[in-house]
């Protein structure tokens, strides 16, 4: 997540730059918006894998039926 965000600032620095040329501007808001789009899916994603009810109902944690086989 932390490497989306210095990304995210980096495109942010070069979208508002006077150096950019003109027309450029365009494709680094085009990767700011794929890059807040994954921030928020790994966002969810992370918070989802960090809350208790999901470790309980994740398929890959044990039940109790197959722990006693």
């Amino acid at each position: 997540m932390e490497r989306l965000v210095k990304l995210r600032a980096r495109c942010q620095r070069q979208t508002s730059s006077l150096v950019t040329p003109m027309g450029d501007e365009m494709f680094y808001r085009y990767q700011q918006s794929l890059i807040d789009e994954a921030a928020t899916t790994l966002g969810a994603l992370l918070q989802r894998s960090s809350s208790p009810i999901s470790r309980l109902t994740s398929p890959t944690a044990p039940t109790s039926r197959e722990s006693n086989n």
